[in-house]
């Protein structure tokens, strides 16, 4: 309400959540107030309709004074206690607080009728730093006690509310200075930078001029506010800074983020990053076509004891307006955070019991059968929806047709569509491997800026931080297989056997198997558990009338099931072969072998080599002509595994080998990679995995948009001509950030403990291998910690993932002194603009760290830059930023 005269006033609040459920922190209402007015008591309810229990928490009045002076508007503040909004949790853990309802009435009483005015409620756990007496209203208190730092917080808060910056500053910088309260003097310069902000705005003209001048300012001071988390505020100057430059993507961008951060409704923001998404103006984008499945009907799924079970029940009208509508919302976030480079294509799809029955795909995803769509590879994704089950992803390998494939049970909104395709999404990443620092399954829901509003916006920020356009356009999980597009000339050779007996049965096979470290006893006895049942399946079991699509062959002995279930935990592509790998990848030509050609353009293997050991790696090379330099797409296909160098280049390790629906198949067009051709010859070279059964590989070269690359030309000889060679980035060299941004994990060096030493001259630097901690020299006098601290906040040598931006090391060279910055790829924009300095032309490289869960598929990086620090470094990360204007 605004401006009526009321004596009572009734507010729904809708408290945020978490992964785990609402939020566990306090409720803070803050009020817009006249000053004109006189004192007010107010008598407040909490859900007045709800009988109360006995021992119900009762909330204090707020009493509110008539105030004096000017402004006419200020803000006052108002704590609920907790007690009050809590759900007794009987399984809670020791010293855990009870959650809160997701859901409440407030109920205010007026003593005198009052001029109702703007209501914002606040969860914030930064209030329980305050503890119980910051309960109720909060009021001013002029004769606080030396000492008494969480009073001075609290009329600091009072001041900030009043519009008294100075008398704020004054009484937040009585705090921030103390650093006997490591929580409370960080909140309190937390607050001091707030105020700072507040000034500089409200020194801005009231009217924005379309000027890039006027532009700049806002932006900036929009990016400062983000950094901080101060949401209302970059809201604002975001707003502005579009105003002042409509045509501008990143700012649009960023307005939709400060919206989203905001809480405000998702169809509020969704448009607008879209339109971001448009400002960008890409003429490259990839478009992906994803196959949105309905089942409609009631589907029966088996029959016990003669009663049916329903696997799914009717899909209403309701829910396919639902569907529609949430997809939308996913497109338009994608397609704003893929900066105009992904386009989400939608088939929407209704199945009926009439059409061809839906299937388990790879056993465990409800969807079409691969007959539903003739050509394999029409989809990128399918997305089955039906009244029915759990919601759950697959890959291109599990999927209808060659698509990724995803579940989704009934009920289910946006935040759960992007979450499952994202991972569908990021399983071609792990199987493509074109985005080493992409943070996979449920790490990419935890990405944003801490702390994340949703799932949906930690998986949003995932695709626009962690990922480039450049990579946008590599990322392509299915496609029509291309006749005649893969490379049919090879010379095979370097056949290079794993050494291990391939008599032995039974009993000896499980005692060599656990007496070489390769597999627990405990795991086996589960391994044999699992096998004996699938063995000796029951009788008289119910009848399934939900069938499986045909899967790969399966094991028919013990030791068959033993050895493929030992394989895929024990990979040989990294153990096998490392010398030979490095010599035939930098000297073309070494390879010993022969001519191998294949009509098909797939290379069998076991043809050429028949008697090889099941468990056994081979080379295989061959050379590209091309007319031109060039990016084009490379389709490859292997059982089971293959790495690949082109022009010396490592360019796939080989993670992933082929499994699930793939497993066994002498397939191409699996996964899709790419190549950077360079006019002139180009040399491939090949590493095939055999882990047991059939063994080949294929390498297919097209367009982005799947058509054949026009003057290629391929041989398994030596070309008696120069042959490309892989000049990989400068180390050492500044970097310009705009120039290496739109693909900077290609375009800058990766740099290794060795590469910082020869840059900076220190004697001592080692990073951890799973978290961003910088072993240094510490002579340079920086602020350094020597082990890992999941509860630092504080600016050093550490690069707390679940609380910080950056990092900073500081090093001595030629006579002076300069600073390492070490970013997240959260804050690249708020950083690299705002740092002091020339940041964004002094980016040395990227720094990369094993996954923090211990997975081999992917990476955390942050780009390093050169940067200079004046003075000892800040207590926060924030303080490296000045606002704009002071």
């Amino acid at each position: 309400a605004w401006g009526r005269t009321v004596t009572q006033e009734r507010c729904k609040v809708s408290l945020g959540s978490v992964r785990r459920g609402t939020a566990w922190a306090t409720v803070v209402i803050r009020r817009l107030w006249d000053t004109r007015q006189g004192p007010v008591t107010v008598k407040i309810e909490i859900d007045p309709q709800i009988k109360k229990k006995e021992g119900a928490v009762e909330v204090p009045e707020w009493k509110i004074p008539k105030f004096g002076g000017n402004p006419r508007w200020i803000y006052i503040y108002y704590a609920v206690p907790r007690e009050a909004i809590s759900v007794e949790k009987k399984d809670k853990k020791e010293g855990q607080m009870d959650p809160l309802k997701r859901e409440f009435t407030l109920s205010f009483t007026y003593d005198k009728p009052t001029l109702s005015h703007e209501y914002t409620f606040f969860v914030t756990r930064d209030w329980d730093i305050l503890g119980d007496r910051a309960y109720g209203p909060l009021e001013y208190n002029s004769n606080v006690p030396i000492g008494a730092l969480w009073e001075f917080y609290r009329n600091g808060l009072v001041s900030l509310g009043r519009g008294d910056y100075e008398l704020a500053l004054h009484e937040f910088s009585l705090v921030a200075r103390d650093d006997t309260s490591r929580e409370l003097d960080r909140l309190a310069r937390h607050m001091v930078r707030l105020v700072n902000l507040k000034k500089v705005i409200d020194a801005q003209p009231a009217r924005v001029e379309h000027t890039p001048e006027v532009f700049q300012e806002h932006y900036r001071l929009g990016l400062y506010a983000a950094a901080n988390g101060f949401w209302e505020e970059a809201l604002d100057q975001f707003s502005k800074a579009v105003e002042a430059d409509p045509e501008n993507g990143e700012a649009t961008y960023r307005l939709a983020e400060a919206m989203e951060y905001s809480r405000m409704p998702i169809k509020t923001w969704a448009a607008i990053f879209e339109r971001a998404g448009d400002l960008f103006q890409r003429d490259d984008f990839n478009t992906v076509d994803l196959h949105i499945a309905i089942q409609m009907d009631k589907i029966l799924w088996q029959v016990i004891d003669g009663k049916e079970r329903y696997m799914c029940n009717e899909f209403d009208k309701r829910s396919m307006e639902v569907v529609h509508r949430d997809w939308q919302y996913v497109q338009q976030l994608v397609w704003g955070a893929s900066r105009g480079t992904y386009k989400m294509n939608y088939h929407f799809k209704t199945y009926h019991k009439e059409d061809e029955p839906w299937v388990m795909q790879a056993g465990w995803i409800f969807g079409p059968p691969d007959s539903a769509v003739p050509v394999r590879g029409t989809y990128d994704y399918t997305i089955s929806h039906a009244g029915y089950g759990s919601s759950h992803c697959g890959g291109v390998d599990c999927g209808t047709a060659g698509s990724g494939h995803a579940q989704l049970g009934p009920g289910r909104g946006w935040e759960v569509f992007i979450h499952e395709w994202n991972h569908a999404f990021d399983w071609t990443l792990i199987a493509a491997e074109i985005v080493p620092g992409y943070p996979v399954t449920h790490s990419s829901g935890s990405c944003g800026k801490y702390p994340q509003v949703s799932m949906g916006c930690g998986h949003r920020s995932s695709m626009y931080y962690y990922i480039t356009p450049a990579q946008y356009r590599r990322h392509e999980p299915s496609d029509p297989e291309l006749k005649g597009n893969h490379i049919k000339v090879w010379r095979v050779g370097g056949l290079i056997p794993f050494d291990m007996p391939e008599d032995l049965k039974g009993e000896e096979l499980e005692k060599w198997v656990v007496a070489n470290g390769n597999m627990e006893q405990k795991l086996l006895d589960v391994l044999k558990a699992q096998w004996e049942k699938a063995s000796n399946p029951p009788e008289n079991q119910p009848e399934l009338l939900i069938k499986s699509e045909p899967e790969p062959k399966q094991a028919k002995t013990w030791e068959e099931y033993l050895f493929n279930a030992w394989s895929r935990g024990h990979r040989i592509l990294d153990s096998v072969g490392a010398r030979t790998e490095a010599q035939l990848a930098s000297i073309p030509g070494s390879l010993k072998g022969k001519e191998s050609a294949s009509p098909t353009g797939f290379i069998d293997l076991l043809k050429i080599y028949p008697k090889a050991p099941r468990k056994s790696v081979a080379y295989a090379e061959t050379y590209v002509w091309s007319p031109k330099d060039q990016e084009v797409r490379m389709w490859l296909g292997f059982n089971d595994g293959m790495a690949v160098w082109l022009n010396g280049r490592r360019v796939r390790r080989g993670s992933y080998y082929a499994t699930a629906k793939w497993a066994g198949q002498n397939r191409t067009d699996m996964v899709a990679s790419f190549a950077e051709l360079k006019k002139g010859w180009n040399h491939i070279l090949c590493k095939v995995e055999r882990l047991g059964g059939d063994w080949g590989f294929s390498v297919g070269l097209v367009n982005f948009d799947n058509t054949p690359v026009e003057g290629l030309r391929y041989q398994g000889m030596k070309p008696n001509a120069p042959i490309a060679k892989y000049v990989p980035p400068e180390v050492g060299k500044r970097y310009n950030w705009d120039e290496v941004k739109d693909d900077y994990q290609n375009l800058l060096p990766n740099l290794n403990d060795e590469d910082i030493k020869k840059i900076t001259g220190l004697k001592e630097f080692r990073k951890e291998e799973d978290v961003f901690l910088f072993h240094v020299d510490s002579s340079a006098g920086p602020r350094v910690i020597a082990e890992r601290d999941d509860d630092d906040k504080r600016l050093n040598n550490y690069l707390n993932l679940s609380r910080e931006a950056v990092a900073a090391v500081r090093y001595r060279k030629d006579g002076d002194y300069r600073d390492l910055i070490f970013i997240r790829p959260e804050y690249y924009e708020e950083y690299l603009r705002l740092l002091p300095g020339d940041a964004a032309n002094n980016v040395l490289g990227v720094v990369s760290i094993k996954s923090p869960d211990g997975s081999r598929e992917y990476h955390r990086l942050s780009i390093v830059v050169d940067s200079r620090i004046e003075g000892d470094y800040p207590l926060d990360e924030e303080g490296l930023l000045a606002v704009y204007g002071e």
